[in-house]
């Protein structure tokens, strides 16, 4: 193993390392000597002892706290929330996929024929994957939806409408009545707004209302 030369405590200490441990080492370095730094006041009026079993009695109340919030977030009991599919995928991503479910995503996007994808789909298993699938077809390939899916990617339209979708927070999601109310909204007043936003704002308008 390697040696790495190094100043503890103002002692010059050669250590023994293993390579992928080696900023782990400088970084325990590195705090010892601020703690000893931290004691500065006492250096020449107590002994060094003295100094390392303050610093020892200090980084053990450290441990000692780190370990207590590690238990409060361990035993923490947090609200149960039904998280639309959308939202778990960026508050969780795919990782709590188990390989079975990952494979059906990556089966999914191999599949370029629509009449089969649509198949595919619908044969799917798993509730989660096959609604996050459901999405993705009615968002892209609307007009090429067979009745199955299509009728699925309506309920999901629907609930939507109702309120019925929560982000990870508790929040619901947007639909496009507040997004239409918020639209026009801003549009009571068009003297703070520059005419290119005006014209934005319209275009989003006319575009949320043909999605009605």
């Amino acid at each position: 193993m390697p040696d790495l030369e190094v100043s503890i405590f103002n002692q010059k200490l050669k250590l023994s390392y293993k390579e992928d441990e080696k900023q782990r080492l400088l970084k325990a370095v590195e705090t010892l000597n601020n703690n000893w730094n931290k004691f500065s006041h006492l250096h020449g009026k107590v002994s060094d002892l003295k100094i390392v079993t303050l610093i020892s009695l200090e980084l053990q109340d450290s441990i000692g706290d780190i370990e207590a919030l590690k238990d409060r977030l361990l035993n923490k009991t947090y609200e149960s929330i039904d998280i639309d599919s959308d939202a778990a995928l960026y508050s969780r991503g795919s990782l709590y996929f188990d390989k079975d479910k990952k494979k059906a995503c990556q089966d999914f996007h191999k599949i370029d024929d629509l009449e089969l994808k649509n198949s595919f789909v619908e044969s799917i298993p798993f509730d989660d994957v096959k609604e996050i699938a459901v999405r993705i077809m009615g968002r892209n390939y609307y007009s090429s939806l067979s009745t199955r899916v299509k009728d699925r990617f309506h309920d999901y339209m629907q609930s939507i409408n109702e309120g019925n979708h929560f982000d990870f927070r508790g929040g619901k999601r947007n639909t496009i009545e507040k997004s239409l109310n918020d639209i026009r909204a801003r549009l009571e007043d068009v003297s703070k707004l520059e005419s290119d936003q005006v014209e934005i704002l319209e275009s989003f308008e006319k575009y949320l209302l043909e999605k009605d």
